[in-house]
């Protein structure tokens, strides 16, 4: 069985529409009452499907969830993430050849020193970021190669991802960051899956459709996202007051929200047609042989 992840429920909608298969909701034992599972088929391999919420801590709860209960021979993850560099426009795609968390090290008074990742326990620092599984990257190349989608016009990028828990919205930043670690994109989730993934040595892969650019800043994003302490309405009006007072910047926003859906489609297609074309289940010793490293 293989698991496809997202992040959000918008990305959630456009995969299960994307991979199809007759995906319905399932609900196997010890699966919380309040999470929705789906299960269904891409091509012959059997597939399981679920969004895990923003950031670290909640993706890495669920794929751990998912690795104790279900078992995954390999686990996706699907959806959209911000550029760092230049040339790699808004619905481009990037397959992470590697994921690293960028906000875990130390602040020092005069500077900040990343430690990369670490091994269970918290006690040895790994200074060198999570690899994809060779086998899966090569699957996704041969995907990419044909990708063709109806109003797609983007290209495919492989490259280094760094996830952290906070949404970066400056330039100097994300500036820092591409020249800190050679990364290409930046997330909330990537490198808590792997870090996951490696501990229960399950091979991984991310693809992710760029929906904001490096040079993209935003100051009133907090203001428009849901919270649990405020109302559906009271968040609906104020973004209205966002784009009436800015509208530059409700623009943005608005550009942003309505990017999260349109790059999840062709994140989604790339990780359909590899479950399609290849029967991930015979290749699983080789997988297996060459995901989860660190």
């Amino acid at each position: 069985m293989i698991c496809v992840l997202t992040a959000v429920e918008e990305e959630l909608e456009v995969a299960l529409e994307v991979l199809g298969g007759g995906f319905s909701e399932d609900r196997p034992e010890g699966w919380p009452m309040d999470r929705t599972l789906y299960r269904g088929r891409v091509g012959e391999n059997p597939v399981v499907l679920t969004s895990t919420g923003m950031g670290k801590i909640c993706t890495a709860s669920t794929a751990e969830l998912i690795s104790h209960i279900l078992q995954p021979q390999a686990f996706f993850f699907c959806g959209c993430a911000g550029s760092l560099v230049p040339g790699l426009e808004v619905g481009d795609l990037v397959i992470a050849d590697s994921v690293s968390q960028w906000d875990l090290g130390v602040i020092y008074p005069e500077s900040y020193e990343s430690l990369g990742s670490c091994t269970p326990g918290g006690i040895t620092v790994i200074c060198t970021p999570r690899k994809a599984s060779p086998v899966l990257l090569d699957l996704a190349r041969k995907s990419a190669s044909s990708l063709a989608l109806p109003g797609w016009e983007g290209r495919v990028e492989e490259g280094g991802v760094v996830t952290g828990d906070k949404a970066v919205w400056s330039r100097s930043h994300r500036e820092w960051l591409a020249g800190t670690f050679g990364a290409v994109a930046v997330d909330m989730e990537s490198a808590a899956l792997a870090e996951v993934a490696a501990a229960r040595k399950i091979p991984f892969l991310v693809v992710r459709g760029i929906s904001d650019t490096h040079e993209a800043e935003l100051s009133s994003l907090h203001r428009v996202l849901p919270r649990s302490d405020i109302s559906p309405a009271r968040i609906f009006l104020r973004r209205g007051l966002v784009v009436l007072f800015h509208p530059l910047e409700g623009v943005r926003m608005l550009r942003l929200m309505r990017a999260t859906k349109d790059v999840t489609r062709p994140a989604a297609s790339l990780v359909r047609n590899i479950l399609r074309e290849w029967d991930l289940g015979q290749e699983l010793d080789t997988i297996v042989s060459g995901g989860g490293e660190s």
